[in-house]
């Protein structure tokens, strides 16, 4: 991956790869999480793809993108840890393979869109009032995946205030409150304020792309920016148990619990194991053990979210197994603390996981994602280069990992009628 600082603040990243016939380019502006401007970032990700200095309506930039043999404009607000990203960007096909030249167009949309946003000085009104409620319907959508709620939940009452605990999609009160005026005013403090990468991937031209990335932010100023990251916590007080109750026919059970490993960690690398082991697939302990041996649940999987110091984990069962799937849960995570684990198992989850970042390399999108990971971390590592250290990992550094997890809160989602 190669750095070029545009200005303080701005910079400016290629990710090289031409045996790609297409090519990513992104622009990310970054900033701490907050309720707020949760509820501000993904608004303004719709706002941006409804008009701009260069394409006044949707339809326009549409009809552009069609010009250009099918390139896609994408937008989206989210979290990563504690930090919130607002992403533009724009995937298309490389100008070798196309009858005329598109790639410069597309970076002029692209640019448009993340720093031309708006019409005549802000934001139509009736085109924010739609997507506020666009916006209110994904929000309320949330609840109909009981899965992804009852971790929604859990992440909810595990962080509390805490960034890692906002809802990145917003809140619908929050969402009601606003207006135009106080949208494009968010907007204009993004341009000026939020830390921003601009980030190329797959087979593209080098020379073009930062001449136009230069000449987009020319007029931008320099700012203070610095990645978020989580705080990482090792101790846990009593534990946290909630239980709700929903017209469900099938209960949720989500776990959280405190590794105290910090992402930057040369241990973060003996975690993903110790998880894949626990519960990263077919092969793992909560599979063979809780579902297949017991058929306690329907499923049940564990996965470390780094940037945050958490194992999570997650379970369909039967509102009557709470108790034993709660307890052979535990038991089989006791086992992993004693070490035992065999070889096989040790030698399938390094597998498992390499193969995983392997696979990253077969889409611009999927090597974006792992290199943005990198930025946020400070780290200059190469798929190469973690595949080597996952392999690395030994049998005691995985029981020194899970005997440093600890419980931090228990959630079940259950019927109504077992209230």
């Amino acid at each position: 991956m190669k750095t070029i600082q545009l200005k303080k603040g701005i910079d400016l990243y290629f990710i090289k790869d031409e045996k790609f016939k297409t090519y990513m380019a992104s622009v990310i502006f970054y900033r701490p999480l907050t309720r707020k401007g949760a509820s501000l970032g993904s608004l303004l990700s719709s706002a941006l793809k409804m008009g701009n200095a260069v394409c006044r309506t949707n339809r326009e930039l549409n009809i552009e993108l069609e010009k250009l043999y099918g390139a896609s404009l994408y937008c989206s607000s989210g979290k990563r840890g504690e930090e919130h990203n607002i992403r533009v960007a724009v995937e298309g096909v490389c100008d070798e393979f196309l009858p005329s030249p598109a790639f410069a167009r597309s970076l002029e949309l692209l640019f448009a869109a993340a720093f031309k946003g708006g019409v005549d000085g802000g934001f139509d009104l009736d085109m924010v009032e739609r997507e506020k409620t666009n916006l209110i319907d994904n929000i309320r959508n949330q609840i109909s995946d009981k899965r992804y709620y009852a971790m929604m939940r859990l992440e909810e009452i595990m962080f509390g205030g805490e960034g890692c605990g906002v809802n990145s999609l917003g809140y619908e009160e929050d969402v009601e409150k606003i207006t135009a005026e106080e949208l494009y005013g968010y907007y204009q403090d993004i341009l000026t304020t939020s830390g921003i990468s601009i980030i190329f991937t797959g087979n593209f031209d080098e020379a073009a792309a930062e001449k136009a990335a230069r000449a987009a932010v020319e007029s931008l100023p320099q700012r203070e920016a610095s990645h978020t990251l989580a705080s990482i916590k090792d101790e846990v007080g009593e534990v946290k148990r909630v239980t709700d109750h929903m017209d469900v026919t099938q209960g949720k059970l989500a776990i959280g619990m405190r590794t105290g490993i910090k992402p930057t960690d040369e241990s973060v690398w003996a975690q993903s194991v110790f998880s894949a082991i626990y519960g990263g697939g077919p092969s793992s302990k909560l599979f063979n053990n809780v579902r297949e041996r017991l058929s306690l649940c329907y499923y049940a999987s564990s996965w470390a979210n780094d940037l945050v110091g958490v194992l999570n984990i997650s379970s369909g069962i039967e509102f009557k197994n709470f108790d034993p799937a709660y307890k052979e849960i535990m038991a089989q995570l006791q086992a992993m603390k004693d070490g035992s684990f065999t070889d096989e198992e040790m030698d399938i989850a390094k597998k498992e996981i390499c193969n995983s970042y392997r696979s990253r390399v077969d889409g611009v999108e999927s090597l974006e994602y792992f290199y943005t990971a990198q930025i946020l971390l400070g780290r200059d590592l190469t798929i190469e280069k973690v595949i080597n250290k996952i392999e690395s990992v030994t049998r005691e550094q995985i029981t020194a990992v899970a005997n440093r997890v600890k419980l931090d809160t228990v959630y079940f989602l259950t019927g109504k009628e077992e209230a």
